[in-house]
């Protein structure tokens, strides 16, 4: 069997673990947003409650009786000094007072909705098609580096992308085979990546029914028109995610279709993991 390094595909899962907390914290501030966070803060602060009061026997409900007063002593001692102020004052001294704090909150929720609606997600995809992308070439390079039979495969290849950079970038020959071999394909073309583990593996694995290639081909399109156009629909990722919406509106993400993204990554990258490491020389 081939000899590959374990660390690629530790870092992919690192990697995708930081996608997945993104697309839960979706959920988490949605539920802030939308029932005062019913479903996971009111679980955590009831957890927390019952732990203080078995543990030290603290109870907060009681804690709150005690502290009302004072609180309601200061807010009152404010609020008469708010009277004071004369008739004609007022208004100056709600502009000077009020109005900025206003604007800064309108700000604020301005850009909690945006992070609400857009920005987790988003940054979620983004994040695993790079570890996709990443994970391909760092398998690539492991697996052409210690196993010779698989450098023979990129013969071509490698002598095509064998300049002075990638020389230049290791002293290691053995690794610069694999740098070499892993700029021949485009990590975020999905027919190339097609092909490139064909070569690798002599035989078709991934991306081999048109329903996987479509599925990749979109959330690669997905992936790109969020870096490459703030997430403003264009023709190309219309045509490409065959998106229904309308060009130049901001994309739409759902939850659920992002978790499917990661699912179908992480099931593509386990496949060709297990199968570049039982992968094996050509019988002499």
């Amino acid at each position: 069997m081939a000899r590959v390094a374990k660390k690629p595909y530790k870092v992919f899962k690192r990697n995708m673990m930081r996608a997945k907390g993104l697309a839960r914290l979706q959920f988490y501030l949605d539920d802030l947003l939308t029932t005062g966070g019913e479903a996971t803060l009111g679980k955590l602060w009831n957890l927390s409650e019952s732990f203080l009061h078995d543990l030290w026997e603290i109870d907060l409900e009681e804690i709150g009786e005690q502290v009302a007063p004072a609180v309601t002593e200061a807010l009152s001692s404010r609020i008469e000094k708010l009277r004071e102020i004369p008739e004609e004052k007022v208004e100056e001294w709600f502009k000077r007072q009020v109005e900025p704090h206003i604007e800064a909150i309108r700000e604020f929720f301005e850009e909690l909705d945006l992070l609400r609606t857009r920005v987790l997600l988003e940054q979620a995809i983004v994040t695993a098609v790079t570890s996709l992308e990443v994970y391909l070439q760092d398998i690539t390079v492991s697996a052409v580096k210690l196993n010779k039979f698989i450098e023979s495969r990129f013969h071509e290849q490698i002598e095509k992308e064998l300049g002075r950079r990638t020389l230049h970038q290791t002293s290691d020959s053995r690794e610069a085979l694999g740098l070499a071999a892993s700029r021949s394909f485009t990590p975020g073309k999905p027919s190339d990546v097609r092909r490139h583990f064909r070569r690798m593996l002599n035989k078709d694995i991934i991306l081999t029914q048109p329903k996987d290639a479509r599925a990749m081909n979109r959330i690669v399109a997905y992936r790109n028109v969020i870096v490459h156009q703030g997430g403003i629909i264009d023709e190309k990722f219309k045509s490409m995610a065959q998106y229904k919406g309308r060009i130049g509106e901001p994309v739409q993400l759902s939850r659920r279709r992002v978790e499917n993204a990661i699912r179908f990554i992480e099931g593509t990258v386990l496949k060709i993991d297990n199968e570049v490491r039982e992968t094996r020389p050509p019988k002499k």
